[in-house]
C-alpha cells in the first residue's frame, strides 16, 4: 500500500508540474519575455522533467511487457533521428518499469537533445544499478556519458528570506526556501523565480557555464495593502476636514470683527467728524454755480 501511493504521489507530481507548465504558457504568452523568460525557456519547461526522481516499487509482468515494447520503440526512434520524439517514448517506459537499463537509456537519449541536467540524474540513477546485465555491458559508454553530460551542467545554490518561498528555474519548481540542496540546471541562462503570497515575486538571470557553482541570494519584499492605505486615507481626510469646521466654529459664535457695534460706533464718529470740518472750512454756504466765459450756466435763465 505504501509503495502504491509513493507511486501515485509521484504521477500526481508530475501531472501538477505539467498543469504548471500548461498555465505559465497559456497565460503569459508572448508577455513570458517580460519576466526574462526567453523563448528556449518556455520551451525547455514544457519538456522538462519534475525535479523528484523515481521512487522503486513491484512492477506487474504487464507493465514490464509494456516498458520493453516502448524501450525498442524508442531505440529505433534514435536509430531515424528522431531523439527528441523518443524522450516521452523512453519516459513512459521507464515510469512503468523503473530499472538501471530505462533509466540509461533515457539518460543517452535526453543528452542527445541536450537536457543536460535531466540525463546527468538519470545516467548516475543507471550506474548505481550494479545488477543490472544491460548496465554491467554498458557500464563503460554511459561512464563516458555522464562525464560529457556533466561538463555542460551547472549548479545553483538558492538562499534567502522569507522562509516557504517557492524557487524555480527555467519554469521547473525545485522546492521552497530553505532548499536542502544546491540545483542542477543546463549551462548556459538560468531564470530563476523566488515567489510567495504575500510578496512581490523577485526574477533573476544568470549567464553559467558548464561546472560553475552559483550562489544565489533573494530577499523578497512584502506587497503594500492598496486598500488598507486608501481606507486610512480617506479617514484621515475626513479627520482633517471635520477639524477646520471645528475650528472655524468659535469665530462665529463672538461674530466677526465686522459685526462688531463698537466698530460701527467709531466709523460713524470719524464720518461726522469730517462733514462738520468741511462745513467750517466752507464759511457754512454752498459753493457758486460754475462761469463760463462770464456768463450764467447755459439753460440757467
Amino acid at each position: 500500500m505504501t509503495v502504491k501511493l509513493q507511486m501515485t504521489s509521484s504521477i500526481r507530481f508530475r501531472q501538477l508540474a505539467t498543469f504548471i507548465v500548461a498555465f505559465i504558457v497559456a497565460f503569459l504568452g508572448s508577455s513570458a519575455l517580460r519576466f526574462g523568460l526567453s523563448e528556449r525557456t518556455v520551451q525547455s519547461i514544457a519538456g522538462a522533467e519534475a525535479a523528484a526522481g523515481t521512487t522503486s516499487r513491484p512492477v506487474s509482468a504487464a507493465d514490464a511487457k509494456r516498458s520493453e515494447v516502448l524501450v525498442k520503440k524508442g531505440v529505433e526512434m534514435r536509430l531515424v533521428g528522431k531523439d527528441l520524439q523518443a524522450v516521452p517514448v523512453f519516459r513512459e517506459a521507464h515510469e512503468l518499469d523503473p530499472n538501471g537499463r530505462t533509466a540509461g537509456q533515457l539518460g543517452l537519449c535526453l543528452q542527445a537533445v541536450g537536457r543536460w541536467a535531466d540525463a546527468e540524474r538519470h545516467l548516475s540513477e543507471s550506474l548505481e544499478n550494479r545488477e543490472n546485465p544491460w548496465v554491467e555491458k554498458n557500464r563503460m559508454v554511459l561512464h563516458d556519458a555522464l562525464e560529457t553530460v556533466k561538463s555542460h551542467v551547472a549548479r545553483v545554490e538558492v538562499s534567502g528570506q522569507p522562509e516557504g518561498a517557492s524557487i524555480s528555474v527555467n519554469g521547473v519548481v525545485y522546492g521552497e526556501l530553505p532548499l536542502a540542496e544546491a540545483i542542477a540546471v543546463n549551462e548556459g541562462v538560468a531564470d530563476i523565480l523566488a515567489s510567495k503570497e504575500g510578496f512581490a515575486p523577485l526574477v533573476r538571470s544568470f549567464t553559467l557555464k558548464g561546472g560553475q557553482y552559483q550562489r544565489v541570494g533573494v530577499a523578497l519584499q512584502p506587497l503594500v495593502d492598496l486598500s488598507t492605505n486608501a481606507t486610512a486615507a480617506s479617514v484621515q481626510k475626513a479627520e482633517t476636514s471635520t477639524g477646520l469646521q471645528a475650528t472655524a466654529a468659535p469665530q462665529d459664535e463672538k461674530g466677526s470683527v465686522f459685526a462688531s457695534p463698537w466698530l460701527w460706533a467709531g466709523v460713524g464718529a470719524v464720518v461726522v467728524g469730517g462733514v462738520v470740518a468741511g462745513l467750517l472750512l466752507s464759511g457754512g454756504t454752498e459753493s457758486a454755480p460754475p462761469i463760463h466765459g462770464g456768463k450764467d450756466f447755459p439753460g440757467s435763465m
